[in-house]
């Protein structure tokens, strides 16, 4: 028998002990999981979200990320503010981009379907950097 559980969580992701840990949104591995909606303002340009998928290991590679972007001239590149407005995303959408206010804002364009489970979270690198998210997903087992 198939069950599925409906996750709602908002909140800020503010910088962890150092610019290595992550802020964990959510980690579901093992486990079909459906990202429904995802919505996510941030007062800097370092800041960006990472979708790890399969189980993968948290690391800063782009293998089994989802949430980089490939720029026109043949690299890849965290999913930054900037590195999104420029290069664009098949998943996300830049809603705001303003760069003298500080402020930037994002919203996933569909919903995205991890069979293998996924771990969402957001690098942060500074104690005054900060994110604000919705994020509403499905765990189906």
């Amino acid at each position: 028998m198939t069950t599925e559980k409906l996750v709602t969580k908002y909140g800020t992701a503010k910088a962890p002990n150092s610019n290595v840990e992550d802020f964990i949104v959510f980690e579901e591995t093992g486990k079909k999981v459906i990202l429904d909606y995802l919505e996510y303002s941030q007062n800097n340009k370092d800041s960006y979200p990472t979708l790890h998928v399969n189980g993968a290991s948290p690391n800063n590679s782009y293998k089994d990320q989802i949430f980089h972007t490939v720029a026109p001239h043949v690299t890849r590149w965290h999913a930054t503010p900037l590195r999104l407005s420029n290069d664009s995303h098949p998943n996300l959408e830049t809603i705001a981009y303003n760069s003298h206010e500080h402020q930037y804002k994002f919203n996933l364009k569909a919903p995205i379907e991890l069979p293998g489970g996924a771990r969402l979270a957001f690098k942060n690198s500074d104690d005054d950097n900060y994110v604000v998210y919705k994020v509403v997903y499905r765990v189906i087992e």
